[in-house]
Parts: structure tokens; sequence; C-alpha cells
């Protein structure tokens, strides 16, 4: 993997400008707030191709694919266009995104900028299928056809982390806690079951596992482990199944669903404290507490599946999204807050397949099946929310 500092682009300098701005801003950072209005707003409804939905860690701006917004659709900035699939890393400081796959399902490059000093770089093979940030550390983790690397920022060459053969169908994710790292890809085309793999951070294999075959109705990707948000333990879904792992990365607990999830795109989240973990049952969502014991059912309210969920950054409500267009902004109490119509017709085009609350609570973004995103507000209208 060649690695060389580049020239910043444009609009990585221009989205530098706006997060070295807040840093420097003598206001309090922007806090959680608990408060719903009691109408959600509509503030940007716009055409993006978006397999990514992802706001900015510290300051109200939207990722998708290829754009960057603010929340009352101002467009900071396209990326590059041969660009795709941007993300942050956990601290807001640094952003990345992969060009666009080849006819071999690889990538030439990786782009990554530190948005507080300008620089950027480079990573460069021809056999590059994904990238990920690590949760922890100010490092980029590349996963090529021919081993995983591991860069830390700013260094001219990267290390290899771990010797194994990565393709566009393998999915990787990191630990919350940096600990593990699991890869979860097929066994071989048209097959049913799948094959986990997990590493510790020095990249010595812990488990290797041959699961049921589980995928996202949108892009037919595999469903990858949901870890913890503080403890070194994930939970793995498989349709109509929940495996519960321990710490040893063994089996813990199956648990069977009532019902197949419905592939949904989101079926499992992890509340913001890690104490309830939430659960895609086709026409329900169901509530867990961080034991695997059940707590509560939520059934849809008009007998569609669901699709897609995320919590409220308060831990106090989540949002579900459904076939027949609609959004549910539910409390833990089982109380529906509001209800959202997402697109004016009845057909499914309008189904978001993945929601995200702003950090502050104060904005959610639905993506649709019909290439839009749709932006709300979604607090009382004396609440800041600094951009």
């Amino acid at each position: 993997m060649k690695i060389s500092e580049i020239p910043i682009p444009d609009h990585f300098q221009r989205l530098s400008r706006v997060v070295h701005a807040a840093r420097l801003d003598a206001r309090p950072q922007p806090t959680i707030t608990h408060t719903l209005a009691s109408t959600t707003e509509l503030i940007l409804r716009h055409y993006m191709y978006a397999s990514v939905v992802q706001w900015h860690p510290t300051t109200a701006i939207l990722a998708t694919d290829d754009q960057w917004w603010y929340p009352d659709g101002t467009l900071l900035s396209p990326v590059d266009p041969r660009g795709r699939f941007g993300r942050w890393d956990a601290t807001g400081r640094y952003g990345a995104y992969l060009d666009w796959y080849h006819a071999d399902g690889c990538s030439h490059r990786v782009t990554v900028c530190d948005l507080h000093t300008q620089r950027c770089w480079e990573l460069a093979d021809p056999a590059i299928t994904h990238f990920l940030f690590h949760p922890v550390r100010p490092e980029v983790t590349v996963l090529t056809k021919h081993g995983i690397y591991q860069w830390q920022i700013g260094d001219e060459s990267g290390a290899l982390l771990i010797d194994v053969v990565c393709d566009d169908y393998h999915q990787p994710v990191w630990s919350a806690t940096g600990s593990h790292f699991s890869l979860m890809g097929p066994n071989a085309p048209g097959h049913r079951t799948c094959t986990l793999w997990v590493w510790d951070a020095m990249g010595r294999l812990l488990t290797t596992t041959s699961l049921p075959y589980a995928y996202m109705s949108s892009y037919f990707r595999l469903i990858t482990p949901f870890w913890h948000p503080t403890q070194p333990y994930c939970v793995t879904y498989h349709r109509d199944t929940l495996i519960w792992w321990n710490r040893a990365m063994t089996i813990h607990t199956i648990q069977p669903l009532a019902e197949e999830g419905s592939y949904s795109d989101q079926p499992l989240e992890w509340s913001p404290d890690g104490t309830s973990l939430l659960v895609v049952s086709h026409r329900e969502v169901i509530m867990f507490d961080a034991g695997g014991t059940l707590v509560r059912r939520y059934e849809s309210p008009s007998g569609a599946g669901v699709q897609c969920i995320t919590w409220h950054p308060s831990g106090r409500w989540f949002a579900a999204g459904y076939w027949d267009s609609t959004i549910v902004i539910w409390s833990l109490a089982g109380q529906m807050e509001q209800t959202i119509k997402t697109w004016h017709r009845p057909s499914g085009t309008g189904t978001p397949f993945m929601l995200r609350w702003d950090p502050t609570g104060a904005f959610f973004a639905a993506g649709l099946r019909n290439y839009l995103v749709n932006v709300y507000r979604a607090t009382v209208a004396d609440v800041e929310v600094r951009s």
C-alpha cells in the first residue's frame, strides 16, 4: 500500500474551516436535548444516492455518499466526484472517503484529511475493498485482497495487521472499545452460510464460526456484529435468531425471534448507555436489556414491516421506519410520540432504510428507497443547536 501526502482538496478545505471555527467558538458545545417538539418539521428533502448517512460528531453537518450538508439544506460541498462512502472518525477531527469501485470489485485509493491541521493523505492500492477508522486511536484500517493493514494517521507507511484475503463482500467492524476486530463474509457465492472471524487488537485470531446467512435488503451486504458500546461482547443477527456472544467470543445464548426480521437494514441498535438493545422482528420492535431479557414489544401501528431503527442520543426515545413510508418516534413506555409520513405516495418507494439522529438529538435524517434524504427538526424551537 502506497501512502503519500497530497494537497488538501477544496471540499476538505471548506469542511476544515467549519470544524476549525467550531473549535475556536467560545460558546459551549451543544448538549443533548431532552424535549421533543409536538410536531416534526421537514427542513430538507434532496435527491442523493445515499447508502451512508452520517452526522459529524461535533458540528451539525450531514455526510452522505458523496455530499456534505447543513441541516437547513445548504450544500457545504460535494466531495471528489470519484469518491464514495464518506466517513468521520469518532472525534470528528478526521474525514475520509473511498473512491468508486472498479469492475474488479476493488477501489484504488482512500483519501484521509486532518480537519484541524489541513493535512491530507492518499492511501493507494489496486486491491482496496473497504476502510474504516479505529474507534479510539487516530488510525485507519484498510482491507485489501492481500491483507488487512493498519495505518497511524501521519505515518509514512502502514503495517500488516491481519494476513487474510478480503473481497468486497466481507464486512469489517471494530468493537466500540477497539479491543476486537470482526470480519464477516459468505462462505461461497449462493451459499446460505457465512463465516465470522474475530481478532483481538493485536491481530490474534480468537474465533472462526460458520453462521446462517443474513443480509441487508438494500445492498445484499452481510449484517455485521453489533458490539456493545462499552463492553467487549457482541450480538449477531440471523433473520429469525439472535446470538449473544460472551467476552471470550463463544456463544452465550441463542435466542429465537417470533418472525424473520424483514431483511431490515438496521435490525439492531444498542442504546447510548448500553443498557438496552432494540431488535427488529418483522412487524414489531423488541427491546432487551443488556443481559438478553425481553423488556417490551412495540408492535407496528399499521401492520407494516419494520425497516430500520435508531435511538435518540438521550436514550429516552427511538425512531422506527416502516415499509408503508412512515416513521414513528416511540417513548420507551410504548407511547407513539409522533408519526411522520416520509412520502406522499402509498407505494414502498418512500420506505426509510436508514435513520440517524444528530449528536444533539435536535435533527434526524432518513434515507429513503427512492434516493431521497429527508432531514427533520425534532425539538422545540428554543433549543439552541450550533452549526
